[in-house]
């Protein structure tokens, strides 16, 4: 896949999932990008917090794959999500191989 394919899936395929992990948090997966020069995976995404509280810190982990097997992971976190508000972010990992999805999870919060 080169890059401009992997844009084209990332624009094209954007991914809620409800958070097990934490009530009242929502996960959006959005852009996922190959970087060729760096040889490199950007996956962007948002956490909506959808309680009244203050959300310190979450933690999301992503895992990169190609063909079906797992070719990196990396986890990220994003702080100081406000109540009713959301926070943006991006998780990157090294890998030379272009991915052909993703899959994103929130971990804990704290």
């Amino acid at each position: 896949m080169n890059i401009r394919a992997g844009t084209l899936i990332g624009l094209l395929i954007f991914i809620t999932y409800p958070s097990s992990a934490q009530q009242g948090l929502t996960l959006t997966v959005g852009q996922l990008d190959y970087l060729q020069s760096v040889q490199g995976i950007e996956q962007h995404f948002s956490v909506k917090n959808q309680t009244q509280s203050v959300i310190g810190s979450v933690m999301v982990s992503c895992g990169f794959f190609s063909n079906g097997q797992l070719i990196a992971a990396e986890r990220t976190l994003v702080e100081n999500i406000a109540g009713s508000a959301t926070g943006f972010g991006k998780v990157f990992a090294f890998s030379n191989i272009s991915p052909d999805r993703t899959q994103c999870r929130i971990g804990p919060t704290f």
